[in-house]
């Protein structure tokens, strides 16, 4: 009996206790970081453009593996897709918000016919190694990917490329190909150095 009536009163105490607690002034929020308003870019000769949407906030994300490869085009792991398009760039790119592929690196293209597109490239992008990137560059990245069967897989609208200037090559796809520019956009075809 003794123990029923101790074990009771604690009970008791305990409830009373978290009855309290619950009815207790809420401790002050912490301060809210702000985001600054977004910047704007300004292209040579034209008015201000305004900065992505998703350029305003940062997005952290969790993978449980290291990327197989630093290179684009030697895997097709989602660790690596991550750390190449932090590194390097595509001929295209996938919009954030709608998902369809726009330029990148690419300043116009044209169709010449049903397989074959003629792309110019924007003069004066840099490479990390301080080499500016040509025509010739993008042919010997779309001839690298060739070399590596798992990504193949995203380069199978290419059949050939050329170089038709330092700046413009054509690219044929053999058949026409809806998917060509999408492909253009993955990580495996990202463009590397020739050297």
């Amino acid at each position: 009996m003794k123990k029923s009536k101790i074990l009771g009163i604690a009970l008791v105490g305990t409830f009373m206790i978290g009855l309290l607690a619950a009815c207790a002034p809420s401790a002050p929020e912490a301060p809210q970081a702000t985001v600054p308003p977004p910047a704007t870019q300004q292209a040579p000769g034209n008015e201000p453009v305004p900065a992505p949407a998703d350029a305003q906030r940062g997005l952290t994300i969790a993978v449980r593996s290291e990327t197989p490869s630093v290179a684009p085009a030697r895997h097709t792991a989602s660790e690596g897709h991550f750390k190449n398009c932090l590194t390097h760039n595509g001929l295209f790119r996938l919009d954030s918000v709608t998902l369809e592929p726009v330029p990148d690196l690419v300043a116009s293209w044209r169709s010449i016919s049903d397989t074959v597109f003629e792309f110019t490239l924007h003069e004066g992008i840099m490479f990390h190694n301080g080499e500016e990137m040509t025509a010739y560059d993008v042919v010997a990245s779309l001839e690298y990917v060739r070399t590596y069967p798992i990504a193949t897989v995203f380069h199978g609208s290419v059949v050939g490329s050329e170089v038709v200037d330092r700046y413009t090559f054509t690219i044929d796809t053999g058949t026409p190909n809806a998917m060509l520019f999408f492909e253009l956009a993955f990580q495996a075809n990202f463009i590397m150095p020739a050297s």
